[in-house]
């Protein structure tokens, strides 16, 4: 049954396959059309073939029937047939063969969401790229995970563990122990609840920064609106080292005076 004009008889039928040309504008082979685009030439995009049919429900229904060929829903691109994605019968989708990537946009045209189609398993989601089990975050402030009314949130994990090569660093020098260990003992440790916290939240332990409140900006990150943990750890360490320092020099000592009292006796 032909839909006809002007809903597109002229171009294609339900349920076989349609031999009627225009100036060679519709291209077609066995029980598959093709839809022409005005400059006379074609693209392989918008198909119909005999499992590609509209029900009585106005769907576009997909369906491989009893033949092993699988109907495809393919988009091409402009100027390159192999281009493009298709969709298939279960509402896969899948990158044809020149394809490159796949993209989710907003209605401002700006990327929601992106899939690699060359092969290299990247996923892209709000400028963040997912690329063989690493993270790439864009721009300089960062990763933050927040709960959905907006609250920082707490984040569970085996261990942390961040790259310490020599090769991934530069602009390497001992750090100023005496400095790191006054550091430490000039903060501010306070207890606090955060804002958005429920009242059955644990209350948190830490520094606070802002006005009368003391925490050295070697501490903080480069916006100095969080604190970095791996700062004051090795911070921590270099006031346990000078501590060690002073205890063995301290212990030198003692050992000299009682040396020293043993032998006026």
């Amino acid at each position: 049954q032909k839909l006809g004009i002007p809903y597109g008889g002229d171009f294609f039928t339900i349920g076989e396959a349609t031999t009627i040309t225009d100036n060679n504008n519709i291209i077609y082979d066995t029980d598959m059309v093709y839809a022409p685009i005005p400059n006379g030439t074609y693209l392989t995009g918008f198909t119909f073939n005999k499992e590609v049919f509209i029900n009585n429900d106005a769907q576009l229904v997909f369906t491989a029937g009893n033949t092993n060929t699988q109907p495809k829903l393919v988009f091409s691109g402009y100027k390159d047939i192999s281009a493009g994605i298709y969709m298939d019968t279960y509402g896969n989708i899948t990158g044809n063969t020149n394809a490159q990537q796949w993209w989710v946009k907003d209605k401002n045209l700006n990327t929601v969401l992106g899939a690699d189609l060359n092969g290299n398993k990247q996923v892209y989601i709000g400028g963040i790229k997912f690329s063989g089990g690493s993270v790439y975050i864009g721009g300089s402030n960062g990763l933050w995970v927040r709960n959905e009314d907006g609250s920082l949130a707490t984040i569970n994990a085996g261990n942390f563990a961040k790259g310490s090569t020599k090769e991934s660093k530069k602009n390497i020098k001992n750090a100023d122990i005496d400095k790191l260990a006054t550091n430490i003992y000039n903060m501010d440790i306070t207890t606090f609840n955060y804002k958005n916290d429920s009242s059955a939240a644990r209350t948190n332990i830490g520094a606070v920064i802002g006005d009368g409140y003391h925490i050295d900006d070697s501490l903080l990150t480069k916006n100095e609106d969080a604190v970095m943990i791996d700062n004051v750890v090795f911070a921590l360490v270099a006031t346990a080292q000078k501590q060690a320092q002073q205890i063995s020099e301290l212990t030198t000592e003692l050992t000299a005076l009682k040396i020293k009292e043993q032998n006026n006796e």
